[in-house]
């Protein structure tokens, strides 16, 4: 996801660098068979835009509950309406990782779908679309070196 938002000319900052700003810490809680949670939680990465607005990047590799996935999806949802994000990028390993954020996202209860500025990718397209971006700049570095 980094390699993918620098080829695109994009800011970001990571999960070391996010440790330092507490704005990008919050509280999430969730309800399952094993009883009430809470947790601290920060997104994977915080992407910038071209304009400047924060993008939080989540990056669901091993599946989670779908209580816990709505906990994060209801801070992300207080992260956009407090100004902090301008949405959330949900990067899953493979299509029922992109099932499980939908489904959590359609059945929260305490916020909308539309609330999160939720936007869903799947890696191996980030992935395609970061090798293409890459053999064009090398491809544009080359024919400068000719001319």
């Amino acid at each position: 996801m980094a390699a993918w938002l620098t080829l695109r000319g994009r800011e970001f900052k990571g999960g070391r660098e996010l440790l330092e700003f507490d704005t990008w810490s919050g509280e999430i809680s969730w309800q399952d068979y094993r009883g009430f949670h809470d947790s601290k939680h920060r997104p994977d990465l915080v992407g910038f835009r071209v304009d400047g607005r924060p993008v939080a990047v989540e990056v669901e590799l091993a599946p989670k509950s779908i209580e816990r996935l709505r906990g994060i999806l209801f801070r992300h949802a207080v992260w956009r309406h407090a100004g902090k994000s301008n949405g959330v990028y949900y990067v899953c390993g493979d299509e029922e990782g992109l099932k499980r954020i939908r489904k959590a996202a359609k059945t929260g209860r305490t916020f909308r779908y539309d609330d999160v500025g939720l936007t869903l990718v799947l890696l191996d397209t980030i992935t395609a679309q970061a090798i293409e971006m890459r053999a064009a700049a090398k491809a544009a570095r080359a024919s400068l070196v000719t001319q």
